[in-house]
């Protein structure tokens, strides 16, 4: 019977030191990589987590968006309808942004001055009432005499 603890026999109990620190090293490297990928994925890269997240934030904003745009078109949509067969809504919108008047109606425009301009306004608009007086008067003048 032999010793179990022969050299022979103890051959497969040796440690070769190189090897081990080189696979301790290899999975070293590995975690590493492992990391920088996690790192990239998660973090760094277009398709990353945190890019999705800002992405998805601006697609509900977006949405939200589409949202309120359409039912402003949905409203303008049906004042639209509206205008095509309501004859006096027409007319009120004709006569409020258009200034449009009917025949033999007279369309007056209340525009604001400043202060300081009020009296040449007014001034001017009185030089133009008399010249207008002046010409009818002449133009009646004129007419008796024919």
């Amino acid at each position: 019977m032999t010793d179990w603890r022969a050299p022979d026999r103890l051959r497969f109990l040796r440690v070769d030191h190189r090897a081990v620190f080189a696979r301790k090293q290899f999975v070293r490297l590995v975690l590493v990589l492992a990391a920088v990928w996690v790192v990239h994925v998660f973090l760094i890269s277009d398709h990353s987590v945190f890019r999705h997240t800002l992405l998805e934030e601006e697609n509900q904003k977006l949405r939200a968006e589409i949202a309120r745009t359409e039912s402003v078109v949905d409203s303008l949509d049906l004042i639209a309808e509206e205008l095509e067969h309501d004859r006096e809504r027409i007319e009120r919108v004709a006569r409020e942004r258009y200034h449009l008047s009917a025949s033999g109606e007279k369309s007056y425009i209340f525009v604001s001055v400043e202060k300081s301009d009020r009296p040449r306004l007014l001034e001017e608009a009185l030089a133009r009432r008399r010249a207008e007086r002046e010409e009818q008067e002449e133009a009646e003048r004129k007419g008796e005499r024919h």
